[in-house]
């Protein structure tokens, strides 16, 4: 079931890409977030051991996340940045995608 889950991640992830819908990084993301909710279909959260000790960081994804929540947004938890990464074809991801609904 884990995997299925994946592979539609990856598929919806790589079409959204292609659409150019997808915005990612946590700052670019939290505007796409703040100035137009309604466009956001929905978050991948990142949950990198790396950047535990940003404070800052830790503290943007808390505020996306109530935001989030806030609007309705569904947020979708991944544990392999790299991973995701490779999906993408960018090995420097910053760790919060969007999917945009239109755009």
């Amino acid at each position: 079931m884990q995997h299925f889950r994946g592979k539609a991640l990856q598929e919806c992830l790589v079409s959204a890409q292609s659409l150019e819908c997808l915005t990612v990084g946590v700052y670019q993301s939290a505007r796409v977030v703040n100035v137009d909710p309604d466009c956001v279909a929905f978050c991948v959260l990142t949950t990198d051991k790396e950047n535990e000790c940003d404070i800052a960081l830790q503290i943007r994804f808390t505020l996306i996340q109530a935001f989030c929540f806030d609007n309705g947004i569904d947020i979708v938890r991944v544990d392999n940045t790299q991973r995701l990464a490779e999906i993408l074809g960018n090995t420097d991801l910053a760790n919060l995608k969007i999917c945009n609904k239109n755009k």
